[in-house]
């Protein structure tokens, strides 16, 4: 805001000197001593400085917004790329860094300690939700209550396995 308030200024400044004051004729301030020709050139310096700027800035957003839509456009093409690459030379080929991609890292291997948490924990799990093995379910078996309807009106129950 300051910076458009400033470029204002200049402007008002450029006009009232060189209706004011003429071109040849030095002015004396603050420790400065100009001609008027000089400081109307100085103030054009800042004012093309800053109109060079702005358009700088309209350029560079339109190449951001430029490169923000291909973008868009080619994220779908590397990522299938990737997947491909990894399937047809598999996830731990050495080829894969020849396209910038780490081969998968092998998974470590649990320690006698790590694997007997791990089972501990699997089974105090299955145990608080209730989860049954193959050959459990297979033992349990449910019963249905039919209700028949006969045409004379009554309602016949039956219970089977």
């Amino acid at each position: 805001m300051a910076r458009l308030v400033n470029q204002s200024i200049d402007s008002k400044f450029q006009a009232g000197t060189n209706k004011n004051f003429a071109a040849n004729k030095t002015l004396a301030f603050g420790g400065y001593s100009f001609t008027a020709t000089a400081l109307d050139a100085a103030f054009q310096r800042n004012i093309d400085a800053h109109d060079q700027s702005d358009a700088d800035k309209l350029t560079a957003h339109a190449s951001l917004v430029k490169a923000e839509q291909s973008e868009q456009t080619t994220a779908p093409i590397r990522a299938a790329y990737k997947a491909w690459l990894i399937a047809f030379y598999g996830p731990s080929s050495p080829t894969l860094a020849d396209f910038g991609i780490a081969p998968k890292k092998p998974r470590r291997a649990l320690t006698t300690e790590q694997q007997t948490v791990k089972v501990q924990k699997l089974r105090a799990t299955r145990e608080a939700r209730g989860t049954l093995g193959k050959r459990e379910k297979a033992g349990i078996h449910g019963t249905v209550n039919t209700v028949n309807a006969p045409t004379n009106g009554a309602v016949n129950t039956t219970t089977t396995k």
